[in-house]
């Protein structure tokens, strides 16, 4: 019951905090690969590296050779081909390595196995659970210890399945699971450590909506409703996060104390001990952790991309890295963690040293997808290549998919674009991202009717959906169909009324087409949104424009759809 209260407090706080955060709604369907990619990423610490989002197009790190059209051709067929194949080992095992890339085949090897192993997935875990059968799932689970101990083809097994999980990120959901998990087994050191890991990711959360409040920008700050929000909910962000804390490490020290070899335990502690500001009970978590499994790709990883290169600690992180090499021979994944290391004069604002290792010798699934995401729009081929390599390790992600055909259809894989869109969009026809990817491809092409049919089914499954809305409104407005614009701009005012969007679209349509009602308009903004911050400059604006053209305007509107 408590662990339940302490999620319940978690939620309460991060979530309230998240609205706050979240003024640029609007903009969510519009959001680039780089900025999903940052956000999983910060939601998924054990991914290792950042992602910075250009400004510019990357240039093409010096060392890889331009790729040909005709390279992109061969590689893009040999894709396809692979992609018929059905069982997932073989299928990642028969894709081609990109063009202009040198990748370790012992590595991507490795990587095929640890990342295609056939695990219990959260459904099956719950219903045995719920069924009042724990003592399968840790039967299960026992063996995938055993296997990850003892069977090199199964490095990476138990702690590979425990991020499949998702304890650390899906607490919330997951944690009435694991109180009836715990109950039926309350020795179970599998259960523990899933308590534990829920609880850190619990802290995560905690810690990450303090870090927002304490780095709020000085603007938002004179907002005296942020100041008192702030003021409410930083203490018991703070509580909340500290009492996570104790409870993770309290589940994860009698974790260890049940079954030492349960595994996902060590790198979970490191972060405990991270939040919590004890580098002595992180060494000691590295160290039992190791003395287990000195081939534990997981618990390296955390080690030495977290742990040593937070706290700049190199001797020691030259010490795990040259551990980790000498034992590339009996687990080669390790030499992902060998390369993770960005080396002298990395600087993660530049997005081309992210490309760099992805092409060179960057085999880890998250340095590829954050490769793609830098190479998004400016270089499709490429980026579509990436994306590629991104699915051959990686199926169960339904973004990148989408992300890839966007590619595709700019860098004039058009035909194979369309069949993969025509396939996403069948296997879930309410998806309102596959018809937006297609919309955006569309519309980047400059194939605007098109682009605008897709925005309108994006309405049809979902009549709030805010981007496709501005996104016809543009189109509308441009092509001079501003009675549409002035319509579409009326369902977008009532998605939320007191939002400043659509009014200040409607001020800014009426006054580009010179229409007799901008005054009003304008003046509507001006006197219902003066307070926000966020809207001075084009206040500033509205107010130039009713100096220069008169304020004596028709009555300001009463209603959110007012009068054109």
């Amino acid at each position: 019951m408590r662990a339940r209260t302490i999620v319940g407090i978690v939620t309460l706080v991060v979530g309230a905090w998240a609205v706050l955060g979240w003024v640029g709604y609007a903009t969510y369907h519009a959001m680039t690969p780089q900025m999903l990619a940052k956000i999983r990423q910060a939601n998924r610490p054990h991914h290792a590296g950042t992602l910075p989002t250009p400004d510019k197009p990357p240039e093409r790190p010096a060392s890889v050779p331009a790729i040909s059209d005709a390279a992109y051709t061969a590689y893009f067929a040999k894709v396809r081909a692979a992609e018929k194949i059905k069982d997932p080992l073989q299928r990642c095992l028969a894709y081609p390595d990109p063009p202009g890339m040198h990748w370790h085949a012992d590595t991507t090897t490795a990587y095929c196995r640890y990342r295609t192993q056939p695990i219990i997935t959260m459904a099956q875990a719950k219903d045995l659970v719920f069924k009042g059968k724990a003592a399968e799932l840790d039967k299960i689970l026992a063996g995938y210890r055993d296997a990850q101990l003892h069977d090199p083809a199964h490095a990476g097994l138990l702690e590979h399945t425990y991020i499949a999980l998702d304890f650390e990120c899906s607490c919330t959901e997951s944690r009435p699971m694991i109180d009836a998990w715990m109950k039926q087994l309350p020795d179970s050191a599998f259960a523990l450590a899933a308590s534990g890991i829920a609880h850190q990711g619990e802290a995560q959360r905690a810690s990450r909506a303090v870090w927002n409040m304490e780095h709020e920008s000085a603007e938002q700050l004179r907002d005296p409703a942020i100041r008192s929000r702030i003021q409410e909910y930083k203490p018991k962000a703070i509580q909340a996060r500290d009492t996570a804390l104790h409870l993770a490490r309290q589940d994860l020290d009698m974790a260890v104390v049940r079954d030492s070899a349960v595994l996902p335990v060590y790198s979970a502690m490191i972060y405990v001990g991270w939040m919590s500001a004890e580098p002595l009970y992180i060494e000691q978590a590295i160290k039992r952790g190791l003395t287990v499994d000195p081939l534990s790709f997981r618990l390296r990883a955390v080690a030495i991309t977290h742990w040593y290169k937070a706290m700049r600690s190199t001797p020691d992180k030259d010490a795990q890295a040259r551990e980790a090499t000498a034992l590339i021979p009996k687990n080669p994944l390790l030499r992902l963690i060998v390369n993770d290391d960005f080396g002298p004069g990395y600087d993660e604002d530049d997005p081309s040293w992210m490309v760099q290792r992805a092409l060179d010798e960057g085999d880890s699934y998250s340095v590829i997808d954050a490769a793609a995401a830098n190479t998004f729009g400016q270089d499709p081929k490429l980026s579509a290549a990436l994306y590629s390599q991104s699915l051959r390790f990686v199926v169960n992600d339904a973004s990148i998919p989408q992300y890839r055909a966007q590619m595709l259809y700019a860098g004039g894989e058009k035909a194979w674009a369309e069949v993969e869109f025509d396939r996403i969009i069948k296997a879930n026809p309410k998806d309102t991202e596959a018809h937006m990817a297609r919309a955006l491809s569309y519309a980047r092409a400059g194939e605007e009717k098109r682009a605008e049919g897709e925005y309108a089914a994006v309405l049809k499954i979902d009549p709030e959906d805010v981007m496709s809305m501005t996104q016809l409104i543009d189109i509308y407005s441009r092509t001079n169909r501003v009675d549409q614009a002035l319509a579409t701009i009326d369902r977008l005012i009532k998605v939320d009324p007191n939002a400043p969007t659509g009014y200040v679209v409607r001020a800014n349509i009426l006054i580009q087409h010179n229409r007799p009602d901008a005054r009003t308009a304008a003046k509507y903004v001006v006197d219902h949104f003066a307070d926000r911050t966020d809207q001075q400059p084009i206040l500033a604006k509205m107010r130039e424009y009713l100096r220069t053209h008169g304020d004596a305007g028709s009555p300001t509107p009463s209603s959110p759809a007012a009068a054109h």
